[in-house]
């Protein structure tokens, strides 16, 4: 007759109670440790928002006064050079690189998707303004009248969308 109770199925038994505490506590180690990661990775962007946020809100000053200019030369024109010098200025004023982004995903926002956007959008409009200001010669009114108007809604585009992350990095960390 075989034995109900031996050493042999008490080690056994004691042997999967010992597999499935050592499985529970693997698990928990694992989603604390992640837990943890997931919280360092939201402080280190609360910490690049927070450094980013006044350069944020002088970029999107400087994409403003442009959009103005932009206004002012549909209406009464400007200087050839003048679309260079603003080129220039708003080149200038990007002191936001987009390696710094990345750190900002996991934010609970789209603040590293709006900046992004913007800078490409703004890299984008300094190369035309440049590339028109090397065409266009002091008679030719109408055209740089015409190009303004054409710049205006992309300029207000970024303004918005700097608007719209310097929105988001104010509810990460509160600039005052």
């Amino acid at each position: 007759m075989a034995q109900i109770c031996g050493p042999a199925l008490l080690f056994d038994a004691l042997t999967a109670i010992g597999t499935i505490g050592a499985t529970v506590a693997a698990v928990w180690i694992a989603l604390a440790d992640r837990t943890r990661r997931r919280q360092e990775n939201l402080d280190h962007a609360r910490l690049g928002a927070a450094a980013m946020g006044l350069r944020a809100m002088r970029l999107r000053e400087s994409v403003r006064l442009a959009v103005r200019w932009f206004e002012f030369v549909r209406e009464h024109d400007g200087a050839p050079g003048a679309f260079a010098s603003r080129a220039i200025n708003l080149r200038e004023a990007i002191t936001i690189d987009s390696d710094e982004l990345p750190p900002l995903i996991p934010l609970p926002n789209s603040c590293a998707l709006n900046l992004a956007a913007a800078l490409d959008k703004l890299d984008m409009g300094c190369k035309m303004l440049e590339h028109f200001s090397s065409q266009v010669g002091r008679e030719q009114e109408v055209a740089r009248k015409a190009f303004a108007e054409e710049c205006l809604p992309i300029f207000e585009d970024i303004h918005d969308l700097l608007k719209l992350a310097c929105i988001e990095l104010e509810k990460v960390t509160p600039i005052k």
